[in-house]
């Protein structure tokens, strides 16, 4: 057979094409499986990113990069993705920091600071070396895989958890104090002061669990209404969500996106509306005020003439007191006295009775010698 120039070429442009076309479409699927760990899945409102000072408006498939600052406004959410193992839903009026994002084979470490406002986050069972953290001024909560509400507020930080179990250690001057902890569980929660914070760790005192009310599970729920989940999901994230109770949006039904925001508008609508109804609801009307402020004037001057008679009751004993150790004292001094009288006339006495007895021998032996001297006739 003869292999002319022309075949030649041929072949070899065939080969060249084939082997590039390999490469392109490993290259393309290596891109494809690559997965982000934190990504934007819902935006709403008014929510902005801002990293190395570069401020954006996230849009949903944004990733979301490690020393991220992420704010939320009024009436605003930002629902992200975590892998496809976990959702996390930041809470209007928010600020939050991506502290820490570590990818490195099977050990992922993510921390997420939240320094004002309140985020939900749901996980699937995390690989033995891998690490998620959520921390605030007060606390840090360690998960491995649990459903759980962080809020922090300027002077405390609260740790609801409605599904599994996380651990809590106390934070000093953004340093984790190891030596305390606390394990927090299903329908539990934990909430801690910043005046607590000293008291806990140089007293090894124990961080107090309270229950979960009924009510706190029902506003979480709320909060966390309508939150999107999309196909790739862990199955297992998608079962304790369901679990709970929570309202998720599957991606299909979330296709539509301007009828997803106006739902979404709708709920936190009424979430306000009912925010600012119980609001109105504390608070007392006129005359009921009035009638509690003159209730505690009166109290008021009620405890401080039980303070003014209890000083009074204190002085006196006070005083009766002093003179019943004046009179000690007077009775002890004129016993000393007497004492000392008596010593004085007492020795006055062995005086006056040794220089009679002196003078009584004195005239004696004058009288034995006055005899001696008589001359015997």
């Amino acid at each position: 057979m003869n292999i002319t120039k022309h075949n030649i070429i041929t072949i070899f442009l065939m080969i060249l094409f084939s082997v590039f076309a390999f490469f392109s479409c490993g290259k393309q699927e290596t891109e494809v499986k690559k997965v982000s760990i934190l990504t934007a899945q819902t935006v709403f409102g008014d929510v902005t990113v801002e990293n190395e000072g570069i401020i954006t408006n996230p849009v949903s498939g944004t990733e979301i990069k490690e020393n991220s600052i992420i704010k939320t406004g009024k009436l605003s959410i930002l629902d992200i993705k975590y892998k496809d193992t976990g959702v996390i839903r930041i809470n209007e009026n928010s600020i939050l920091n991506v502290a820490k994002l570590m990818e490195s084979g099977q050990a992922d470490e993510t921390v997420l600071q939240m320094n004002r406002g309140k985020v939900f986050v749901s996980v699937a069972k995390l690989l033995k070396e891998s690490k998620f953290k959520v921390k605030t001024a007060t606390t840090v909560a360690a998960v491995r895989g649990t459903s759980f509400r962080v809020s922090a507020e300027p002077g405390k930080s609260r740790i609801d958890v409605l599904a599994g179990r996380i651990k809590v250690n106390p934070v000093k001057g953004n340093k984790v104090i190891e030596t305390v902890e606390q394990y927090v569980e299903t329908n539990n929660a934990v909430e801690i002061e910043d005046a607590a914070i000293d008291e806990i760790i140089e007293e090894k005192k124990e961080i107090e669990v309270v229950k979960l009310e009924q009510e706190d599970i029902e506003t979480i729920r709320k909060e966390v209404k309508l939150i999107r989940m999309d196909e790739a999901m862990a199955e297992e994230t998608r079962q304790e969500m369901q679990q709970i109770g929570i309202e998720v949006k599957p991606a299909e039904e979330a296709e539509d996106e301007e009828q997803y925001k106006e739902e979404l508008t709708v709920h936190m609508q009424k979430l306000e509306n009912e925010k600012q109804a119980g609001k109105e609801k504390e608070k007392p009307e006129a005359g009921e005020t009035d009638k509690k402020e003159k209730e505690l004037m009166l109290k008021n001057k009620a405890e401080e003439k039980l303070r003014q008679e209890q000083l009074k009751k204190e002085q006196w004993k006070k005083e009766k007191e002093r003179k019943e150790q004046l009179r000690k004292e007077k009775e002890h001094e004129e016993q000393l006295r007497l004492e000392q009288l008596a010593k004085e006339k007492a020795e006055k006495e062995r005086l006056a009775k040794e220089a009679q007895e002196k003078k009584l021998k004195e005239e004696k032996q004058k009288e034995e010698e006055r005899v001696k001297n008589i001359p015997n006739f």
